[in-house]
């Protein structure tokens, strides 16, 4: 896995995705850049998942020819410490080493938990926030479709400059927590992914919600809200996943679909989410989200951070 991250010669805040030179190779797990960047500079030219095809969305006229996505800017997520939770990163009464909601996913589950990777803080009305509600919005159009690229530039971002230290030994296949709505189709955040080649190429279907399979009452008993997809097992066994959410509130989704995929044979799962969700009438979240408003006005050459590799403010 190819990584870059970010020195002290970055000088700030990365350029737009569409500056960039591309990589000289496209190894699993280096964010390329094709169908991001096609999707950027004419939305709708082509047909993606979800996508009803037909005439592009700027010979409809609905959009200029030319209309770059302005980059999502993630909000800073506070390392582990006194106050943080070392398993969510939320805020936390002091003294505590992990919060109420994830005590609660090690008592149902019975395995350990490992810390996610959140990608930003997403509070009411922050960027990361208003994106990842409208980007499920089927009745917008173009608007949804503009978040997602803004999402998928996001994700590309963060995996080319910290995939190897969030996954050491790289990764072979991806997924995501399913819906545990009946909807039509895949995902939303399908169609996010497989504007990234990389993504697209390893996606697997690999979990389905276990009502499926008539457990669901079981399921609300235990937290066990997923299982391995019989059509996938063999797919699953001895796969190293990267399991990527969208939001995360209380992880209970998470940390099931996680202990599915180990329970169906997977050989790791290291588990990525865009969006850490917190509530600022909470003290300890407030207090997280202050820390992120001022590392941020302050600037920093470590932009944009990591929880597991780059130093910060204190």
């Amino acid at each position: 896995m190819v990584t870059r991250c970010p020195t002290s010669s970055d000088g700030g805040r990365p350029p737009a995705t569409e500056d960039r030179d591309p990589p000289t190779t496209e190894p699993m797990g280096a964010a390329r850049r094709s169908r991001t960047d096609a999707r950027a500079v004419h939305p709708g030219d082509e047909g993606g998942p979800g996508d009803e095809g037909g005439p592009s969305l700027a010979q409809a006229g609905i959009l200029p020819a030319v209309v770059p996505p302005t980059p999502l800017l993630p909000v800073a997520v506070r390392p582990a410490g006194p106050g943080v939770c070392r398993i969510c990163f939320d805020g936390v009464v002091a003294g505590r080493p992990i919060c109420r909601s994830c005590q609660s996913a090690h008592r149902h589950l019975g395995i350990p938990l490992e810390p996610i990777t959140p990608i930003s803080l997403a509070a009411d009305g922050s960027g990361v926030y208003e994106a990842l509600r409208q980007y499920k919005w089927r009745h917008w159009g173009a608007g949804a479709r503009r978040q997602r690229l803004r999402l998928a530039g996001l994700v590309a971002d963060h995996l080319s400059r910290h995939g190897s230290c969030m996954t050491p030994g790289g990764w072979n296949a991806v997924t995501v927590v399913p819906s545990l709505r009946r909807r039509e189709g895949a995902h939303p955040l399908v169609s996010v992914l497989t504007m990234m080649d990389e993504l697209a190429d390893a996606y697997v279907p690999a979990l389905r919600a276990a009502w499926w399979s008539g457990t669901l009452q079981r399921v609300e008993a235990t937290n066990r809200w997923y299982e391995p997809h019989p059509l996938h097992r063999s797919r699953i066994r001895g796969a190293r996943f990267l399991l990527i959410d969208d939001t995360y509130t209380t992880g209970a989704h998470l940390h099931s679909a996680r202990a599915a995929l180990l329970a169906g044979g997977a050989s790791s799962v290291t588990t990525l989410v865009i969006g850490r969700r917190v509530n600022r009438a909470w003290v300890p979240s407030r207090t997280i989200l202050d820390w992120a408003s001022e590392a941020g006005a302050a600037g920093s050459r470590w932009w944009p951070w990591c929880v597991h590799c780059c130093p910060r403010p204190s």
